[in-house]
């Protein structure tokens, strides 16, 4: 018999029969206390799932309304920038018939609608924090207020021009509206932060215990045949043995245990030196790139 308890130099020194000795007595122990870690982890599964179940509706529910704003915003902003692209074509149709020159002079300085192009790309394209968003989208209500001055001055003055001053005016009341949506995006993420923290953490801990029940239940399932396996070892040494013929699927089962301490006395390398090894390179190699 050997001690359970022993440091890596002693382990090393263990002839093959003390370590099959070792193996055996860690399998029985581990045996008798697989049930009680079972029963353990079915608990907090448990208790993981009924957490779970509560938080999940709530969870959904404000999901749902986040994506509803997002899907409400994404949709005004497509339209708006559809508009945009009309606008911007019916005012070079008008430049060209010089309309626009005549009725107003300085409708060449409106850089309106290729300052909200710039905001669109801006936003669609740039990865903003809360806090650069909310200045984007200030500017944007800015630019839209100025549009609506801009209209009403049109529609006053310019009667015939109906059909562009309107493709604007829906314009700027599909970008209020996509930003109305935004905000109210935004303001449903800030609220919930905690909540969704919380069930995020809950889905994880419920993965997490389920992960390790199963790894119990494989090593319940196959301790018998492991108990079997290593006092048949004990009898028979480490050299080559088939299976237990009256097993149809052997959940636990190495051949021959002597044959990869042959090949490392042979000179080749051990499967825990080619992860060493590995993990060596990968060190190297990062210390390169620094």
């Amino acid at each position: 018999m050997v001690d359970i308890e022993m440091s890596a130099e002693e382990l090393v020194n263990v002839p093959p029969e003390g370590i099959i000795d070792l193996l055996l007595i860690r399998r029985r122990l581990l045996q008798d206390q697989l049930p009680y870690m079972i029963q353990g982890l079915e608990e907090t599964r448990d208790q993981m799932q009924n957490a779970y179940d509560t938080l999940k509706p709530k969870y959904l529910k404000k999901m749902d309304e986040i994506n509803r704003f997002r899907m409400e915003r994404d949709e005004a902003h497509s339209e708006a920038k559809e508009l945009r692209i009309k606008v911007e074509k019916l005012q070079e149709d008008l430049a060209k018939t010089g309309q626009m020159k005549s009725l107003d002079p300085r409708w060449k300085k409106d850089k309106l609608l290729s300052e909200l192009d710039s905001i669109d790309d801006r936003i669609q394209t740039s990865a903003l924090d809360h806090v650069e968003e909310r200045k984007l989208l200030e500017e944007r209500r800015r630019l839209i207020r100025r549009n609506d001055d801009w209209l009403e001055e049109r529609k006053q003055a310019n009667p015939e021009l109906a059909s562009y001053v309107q493709a604007r005016r829906d314009m700027s009341r599909l970008y209020q509206s996509g930003n109305k949506a935004h905000q109210d995006m935004i303001q449903t993420l800030e609220k919930s932060v905690s909540s969704r923290k919380t069930f995020n953490q809950t889905r994880k801990d419920l993965r997490d215990s389920k992960t390790q029940l199963e790894a119990a239940g494989r090593l319940m399932a196959e301790s018998d045949q492991a108990i079997s396996y290593w006092t048949r070892r004990k009898e028979e040494g480490i050299g080559e043995i088939e299976p237990n013929p009256m097993l149809k699927e052997p959940k636990f089962h190495i051949h021959n245990l002597g044959e990869k301490a042959q090949r490392i006395r042979d000179g080749n390398i051990s499967s825990a030196g080619k992860r060493r090894n590995k993990r060596n390179r990968k060190k190297a190699e990062e210390v390169e790139e620094e």
